[in-house]
């Protein structure tokens, strides 16, 4: 399952979105219908953050644990709050500004305006924070590695560690590159 895919539909994959998906489902309910111990792997990558902690968030990752095999493996990625800290403590941002703005020419082929999001054409670099925390109010939870751990945790989950996406590419090579190392976080975790 490839969870919060979005536009970025995965071949091989039954792609879940809230609509428009291969099956349309809105993972806020925090609940998901497939029978227990029927998936291998599922995938979620910068989904989590936009769940609220109680209500779906905690619910879903339960409803993901149930659903998987054992040994099924979870693959999350979302916003590094630790990695943007240190960004913003280094240098303002203006290395992951530089960063974005590479990665959106080569992966989408758009060049990546900063006063995009304030409508400003003066907006400083340290914007930037507000917009990776808040993503004009899309974010709701805000995770480091400890943190997501005890949150898989209690989610049912044991065998949780760090990865990084070119372990979740080398696994499934389908999946096109995100290339966000450089803020997200990302873990595997074993039912």
């Amino acid at each position: 399952l490839h969870l919060g895919c979005g536009p970025r539909r995965v071949p091989g994959w039954l792609n879940v979105d809230l609509s428009g998906s291969d099956f349309d489902l809105d993972l806020a309910s925090g609940s998901l219908p497939w029978p227990a111990a029927s998936v291998q792997t599922i995938a979620a990558q910068h989904v989590i953050e936009h769940l609220d902690f109680r209500s779906a968030l905690l619910p879903l990752l339960r409803h993901c644990h149930r659903i998987l095999a054992p040994g099924g493996q979870l693959w999350l990625s979302c916003p590094d709050i630790e990695k943007i800290c240190r960004h913003y403590l280094a240098d303002g941002m203006h290395a992951l500004i530089a960063k974005r703005k590479e990665r959106m020419r080569k992966l989408r082929g758009v060049e990546f305006n900063l006063g995009g999001s304030t409508g400003l054409p003066d907006t400083p670099p340290t914007w930037y924070f507000n917009a990776q925390i808040f993503q004009n109010g899309e974010h709701l939870q805000h995770f480091d590695y400890p943190l997501l751990c005890w949150t898989l945790q209690h989610a049912g989950f044991s065998n949780v560690r760090r990865v990084q996406e070119c372990d979740l590419l080398a696994a499934h090579p389908e999946f096109p590159p995100r290339e966000d190392d450089d803020h997200s976080l990302a873990v595997l975790a074993i039912r």
